[in-house]
């Protein structure tokens, strides 16, 4: 007999550096996916954009389940609030379905052009 089993994982997700990023800067996501089977698992990133959810980056989870992926930001003209989340689809050889990960969030702003005072 064979038994099948959909679980719902909990992944952790963080986002640095959690003081506000500047246009032009790097924020830096990593993650773990938890259980035996989450090594080599794909990681797509996504950011909230217009009420929808858009890809911008995918990464893949090391032997330890691990995962870590940079992005840079250059087209912020005014400051802003980004939500980021990490999504897990259904891949052969995991017992995981579709996994959406604890949202995280950044405040951006724009860059100060040389020789202003910002008054």
């Amino acid at each position: 007999a064979e038994l099948r089993v959909a679980v719902r994982a909990r992944p952790r997700l963080k986002v640095g550096p959690r003081s506000h990023l500047s246009n032009g800067q790097v924020a830096r996501f990593r993650g773990k996916l938890p259980g035996p089977s989450a090594a080599r698992r794909v990681v797509v990133l996504q950011a909230r954009v217009d009420g929808r959810w858009q890809a911008f980056k995918s990464a893949r989870t090391g032997p330890d389940g691990r995962f870590a992926a940079v992005y840079r930001f250059r087209a912020t003209t005014a400051r802003r609030v980004y939500s980021f989340r990490a999504v897990v689809r259904e891949q052969a050889g995991s017992p995981a379905r579709r996994v959406g990960l604890a949202r995280r969030r950044v405040e951006l702003t724009p860059a100060r052009r040389a020789g202003t005072s910002g008054r």
